[in-house]
């Protein structure tokens, strides 16, 4: 095999190196943005108090992986949990005190 096709190669290896890392590093920067969207939309869910059926149907565009609603206050927010019994939402709530 002639010296030119060997560097050819060995460049492209290097290059597909580099690609594979930028796109994982990519990935992780689109999941951060994701999580950093949903956490902006939930707040304002908190700043407009919504009802529980507008919090589920919110719920189900966003499809949080974790619905942690807080500011409730007599909202009846077991309400949510049913009415999100069929997401795939972990929905964790504690008790306002």
């Amino acid at each position: 095999m002639s010296k030119k096709l060997e560097k050819l190669r060995a460049s492209q290896a290097k290059d597909r190196e580099k690609l594979e890392t930028l796109q994982a590093r990519l990935k992780a920067r689109e999941e951060d943005i994701r999580v950093e969207e949903k956490t902006e939309i939930l707040g304002i869910v908190e700043e407009i108090g919504m009802t529980p059926e507008q919090l589920a149907n919110a719920a189900r565009m966003i499809k949080p992986r974790v619905l942690f609603p807080y500011h409730y206050n007599d909202t009846p927010i077991e309400r949510v949990v049913d009415l999100l019994a069929d997401e795939d939402i972990n929905i964790r709530i504690r008790p306002m005190k």
